[in-house]
């Protein structure tokens, strides 16, 4: 008995000491700012990796993702490469403004609305999550910036650079449809 309670206490030692190394390898990229900013009718919580005198990349995160989700050992290998990284909560996560009271959607709502070409029965759209994405660039004094998206985050890139291609300095789109945005 007294051999398995020092396994257990080795056991979470080592998880202690592996918990610590882990914190500091996600929070290795050089943090600048941090902050929320009002647009569009929302809050976007956002972090800022990198001097404000480079081209920004705008990660912008898919369905359920966090800023927290980036990677920070991309976002700092981006900042090596000589880039200004922002990171961000879409609306609806983290620490932006949610819609809970709005409840599920109503997904043949949604659908019949689509193949009759009339407005989608939703709090918001896709469109304007863009607009957030353009608001943000607005409050942080950004007049161009390489627009990047993952998932639904693509999409919305895809959005930002048609809808507003005199802001997007290039495009990448990551496991994301290239339909009509």
């Amino acid at each position: 008995m007294r051999r398995r309670i020092v396994s257990y206490m080795d056991a979470l030692l080592v998880g202690m000491v592996l918990g610590l190394i882990f914190v500091t390898f996600v929070h290795a990229a050089p943090l600048h700012q941090r902050g929320k900013v009002q647009t569009n009718g929302v809050t976007i919580a956002y972090e800022i990796y990198g001097p404000t005198d480079r081209e920004t990349v705008l990660l912008v995160g898919g369905t359920a993702m966090q800023l927290i989700d980036w990677d920070p050992t991309f976002c700092s290998d981006l900042v090596d490469h000589g880039y200004r990284v922002i990171v961000f909560d879409n609306r609806d996560i983290g620490l932006s403004t949610n819609f809970e009271s709005a409840g599920e959607p109503d997904f043949g709502a949604v659908v019949k609305a689509a193949t009759t070409r009339k407005p989608s029965p939703l709090p918001y759209t896709l469109y304007d999550m863009a607009a957030d994405t353009v608001g943000l660039m607005d409050a942080l004094h950004i007049e161009k910036a390489h627009v990047a998206g993952a998932s639904m985050g693509g999409i919305i890139a895809q959005i930002v650079a048609t809808k507003y291609p005199n802001r997007t300095l290039s495009l990448t789109s990551m496991m994301a449809p290239d339909g009509k945005p």
